[in-house]
């Protein structure tokens, strides 16, 4: 350890995708040196070798290994990063094949807040097409988590979700809570407390005329539901962020009632997927515009499957005005 420090975490690297005698022992230590042995002996020096020393970032806790797949995923300042792509190349380079490229400015945020706090983990859920890296705000209080859709690679965030440490069993997703209980999550249409809410925000555009002044008129976010979700929706002009919502009307849509607890001539039968096709009137006006939902899904404990709402696209009229 040429850098100093002290061994903070080590994991098994695969080079075939499997589990024998051929796999690497890999240590990292706190000063972002990674350390690769082979062998079968670590007692013999006949059977057991020095592979190489390899420096990246200083890893972010010691659960900062995970294996995934052959490979070995690292968490460290620089980011989420599969170990075999990342020691072939310069330090200043790995950002640029980390998953969290895309949120690289608030990876780099919190592992300047929240770098020396216990909680750091990633733990790949297939099952639910995420990876969650788990970030503490507040060490044994608040974590939050950054997710990746891993069929799209786009990310969001999961807030309220307070969780120590998490694991893949029989591929369902646990957490450890801060007050020592292990929850299940990714079940049920409800939150454990309460309601919970979604927001999604899209990128500010031009439309088309960058520089002219627009005004919005109308709007239709065509959205799949399958319960009666409060569905709100604005529109944000020049690089603002608002809060004052549009309601879309989820009427019609029947939440229905379970199979074994509805009872026959009196309770709904389930409408399936419904899709919102309202328009809504805006008066935005500016150069570029974002469009935000925002879904409020209430407590309901007795939902047995999770509520599905998908944002398929968005219709706009608008009207162009002079370049100033």
């Amino acid at each position: 350890m040429s850098r100093g420090g002290y061994v903070t975490a080590m994991g098994t690297w695969s080079r075939d995708a499997g589990s024998g005698p051929d796999d690497y022992a890999v240590f990292a230590t706190s000063r972002g040196q990674v350390i690769i042995y082979a062998g079968t002996d670590p007692d013999n020096a006949a059977t057991w070798g020095l592979i190489g020393v390899f420096d990246l970032g200083a890893p972010l806790g010691r659960r900062c290994f995970r294996k995934v797949g052959s490979d070995l995923a690292i968490i460290s300042v620089d980011g989420c990063y599969p170990l075999s792509t990342a020691l072939s190349l310069d330090r200043g380079a790995v950002s640029r094949v980390a998953i969290t490229k895309n949120i690289q400015r608030a990876m780099n945020d919190a592992t300047r807040a929240y770098g020396d706090a216990f909680g750091w983990e990633v733990v790949s859920y297939p099952k639910g097409n995420m990876a969650i890296i788990n970030v503490p705000l507040v060490e044994n209080v608040t974590q939050h988590q950054y997710v990746m859709n891993t069929l799209t690679g786009a990310w969001c965030r999961f807030i309220g979700q307070n969780a120590n440490c998490w694991e893949v069993m029989d591929d369902r997703l646990f957490f450890g809570g801060n007050d020592g209980v292990v929850y299940e999550a990714d079940v049920t249409g409800a939150d454990y407390t309460g309601a919970f809410t979604a927001i999604m925000k899209t990128s500010f555009q031009y439309y088309g005329n960058r520089g002219a002044k627009k005004r919005w008129t109308m709007v239709q976010p065509l959205v799949t539901t399958n319960y009666a979700v409060a569905v709100n929706f604005l529109i944000d002009v020049d690089f603002k962020d608002t809060t004052t919502y549009s309601y879309l009307s989820t009427q019609g849509v029947s939440n229905g009632s379970l199979w074994g607890q509805m009872i026959w001539g009196r309770d709904n039968w389930s409408r399936g997927q419904f899709t919102l096709t309202d328009w809504l009137s805006t008066a935005a006006l500016g150069q570029n515009a974002a469009l935000k939902i925002r879904v409020d899904v209430p407590q309901d404990i007795e939902s047995t499957r999770p509520s599905l709402v998908q944002v398929n696209g968005f219709n706009l009229t608008l009207e162009t005005g002079e370049f100033i």
